[in-house]
């Protein structure tokens, strides 16, 4: 609802309201609050209650959820240059949903874990490791001990 009321004068902006998974259909979206509205996440919190404790979720809502291949189909895309992806531990199902937009994917920004903020996150390397088998490297990267941010671009 934010989003829609600060972009809406802005005719270039469309917005989705979607979630991004490995599969479409009815998901449960945990809702963040306290000191955070951007932590909410598709899956159930875990360290993120003690690495940030003013962070709270007191609820969760069902939202749709799609595969990014589902969406690029749906509304014609016929490439997708660059993804950024910024979603609580559930980066690696977005993008297991994005196998043949990721065909076409030149580069990928990304939040990583280091420790499991959410139950089942995608840690680091494992996410590395998997979009290395894909033709991706870490091109970029800041990495703390718990989290950071990574740009991985498509190799050759």
């Amino acid at each position: 609802e934010l989003l829609e009321r600060r972009t809406r004068a802005h005719h270039n902006v469309r917005r989705y309201a979607l979630a991004l998974s490995d599969a479409p259909g009815p998901v449960v979206l945990h809702v963040s609050g306290g000191t955070s509205d951007g932590s909410s996440s598709l899956l159930v919190p875990k360290a993120i209650r003690s690495v940030h404790p003013g962070v709270t979720f007191e609820g969760q809502v069902t939202v749709e959820a799609t595969t990014l291949d589902a969406w690029a189909e749906r509304h014609a895309v016929g490439r997708v240059d660059m993804l950024w992806l910024d979603l609580q531990g559930a980066e690696l199902r977005a993008l297991q949903g994005a196998e043949r937009v990721l065909a076409g994917v030149r580069a990928i920004h990304t939040e990583v874990n280091v420790v499991e903020h959410y139950e089942g996150a995608v840690l680091y390397p494992e996410l590395c490791g998997w979009l290395g088998e894909r033709g991706f490297r870490a091109q970029r990267q800041i990495v703390g001990a718990k989290a950071g941010n990574v740009l991985f671009v498509r190799a050759g």
